[in-house]
């Protein structure tokens, strides 16, 4: 037993009890720690990565499961990959054979995936949303590279130092663009023409709800879908 910040913390120090602990008892260590940097991106522990083991929880991954199974199971994925192939193919033809700095491209790849598979979304190399998306992404990622006080000790949350602003800004931003598509998509949604992973996550909930089921019976909130959706971006 020691502390991690002011937390008591057990460490496991031996095969034996990992192993007692991940398989035996995987239940009782299933959870997740808080942390005050944690808590910031997934709205106090809302999503499927980050969020502590509880009904609400297992509702999200088994809703997410779902969408990825019938999303994946149709045309829409392999037509995305094509279009990969295509972007990047494109690049190194314009490039003459000279050297190139893939880094944008290859971004443009990663984010065209992404928001492909959750919001049915394609960006163009030079597209204003894309680049800013990009560059808040990677200013936030370079941040995140470090230590925060504010983890171990929690009064230092109160102080605006430069990294705790420049993540709070950039998840601000996030989720405010999320929101905006997960909006849309409510707003648009129709069953007869699925569109994308955000539009199967409707689906699924809906004819979950509609199995009537008690294990079901919990209210899928904006924050949890917005969530899934964050999980799906950081964690491809």
């Amino acid at each position: 037993l020691g502390f991690f910040g002011l937390k008591p913390t057990f460490v496991l120090n031996s095969i034996d009890l990992i192993k007692e602990a991940l398989l035996k008892k995987q239940d009782e260590f299933a959870g997740r720690p808080r942390s005050y940097i944690f808590d910031m991106f997934s709205e106090n522990g809302q999503n499927i990565i980050l969020g502590d083991f509880t009904e609400m929880w297992k509702y999200q991954r088994k809703i997410v499961h779902a969408a990825l199974r019938k999303y994946a199971s149709g045309s829409q994925f392999q037509e995305l990959l094509e279009r990969c192939i295509d972007i990047i193919s494109d690049v190194f033809r314009k490039s003459e054979e000279k050297p190139i700095n893939i880094y944008k491209p290859v971004s443009l790849i990663f984010y065209n995936v992404i928001f492909s598979i959750c919001f049915g979304k394609n960006y163009g190399i030079n597209d204003p949303e894309f680049n800013n998306l990009r560059t808040m992404v990677d200013e936030m990622n370079d941040t995140f590279d470090g230590f925060f006080l504010s983890d171990m000790l929690p009064i230092f949350k109160y102080i605006p130092t430069p990294a705790i602003i420049i993540l709070q800004r950039g998840a601000d931003r996030l989720f405010h663009l999320i929101n905006n598509l997960v909006q849309e998509h409510k707003k648009n949604y129709d069953e007869n023409d699925v569109r994308d992973f955000t539009d199967y996550v409707i689906q699924i909930e809906k004819e979950m709800k509609a199995e009537g089921l008690d294990e079901y019976d919990i209210e899928l909130k904006d924050v949890h879908v917005r969530q899934i959706l964050i999980d799906m971006f950081f964690a491809g």
